[in-house]
């Protein structure tokens, strides 16, 4: 009986949380969301079904809308722990890694969304988009660290990371953003 009550609990906060998360307040819809998975975790349920799961994307996207970004990361991670495929978990993941400047892991997690077996065609197109971002952010990060080379007077290092920079951008299909 008091599992039972804790889902119905926990499903009453997730729609507060999603009804907050429309509205913009992402503080009241991040709390919620933990609320929910306190009172699922509190009655000794494990959190492995897919509505469980999205409780902790869903407080994932209120995270990172936070700028809390490695909580973010952690709430995605423990997702993918329990289900590797899970595309809204690894596209999350990305972003977090994105924004954590960790660019090989961001690919990582976007390249494995091609491999899910239950992505769809719009998830195939979205992790195309957020590859092109990565490989964006990659050519502007190895064109800083060149600069940075560059002012040093080391020259052959300051080559390389252009170099890096140009066949990384070989791949950009959305040349305005260079």
């Amino acid at each position: 009986a008091r599992q039972a009550r804790a889902v119905v609990e926990a499903d009453d906060l997730r729609q507060r949380g999603n009804e907050a998360y429309r509205r913009g307040d992402s503080a009241e819809a991040e709390a919620a969301y933990k609320q929910a998975i306190d009172a699922l975790e509190s009655c000794g349920i494990a959190l492995v079904e897919p509505s469980h799961l999205t409780l902790r994307t869903n407080r994932a996207a209120a995270l990172m809308a936070l700028g809390r970004t490695r909580e973010a990361l952690r709430e995605c991670e423990e997702v993918l722990r329990i289900n590797p495929h899970n595309v809204r978990a690894l596209s999350r993941a990305g972003n977090c890694c994105v924004k954590l400047g960790d660019l090989d892991a961001a690919k990582t997690h976007v390249d494995a969304i091609c491999l899910a077996p239950g992505a769809t065609a719009e998830d195939l197109k979205a992790a195309g988009d957020q590859n092109q971002k990565i490989l964006v952010a990659s050519v502007e990060r190895d064109r800083l660290v060149g600069n940075d080379s560059y002012r040093r007077g080391d020259y052959d290092e300051a080559l390389r990371w252009y170099d890096a920079a140009l066949d990384a951008a070989k791949d950009v299909s959305e040349t305005d953003a260079l």
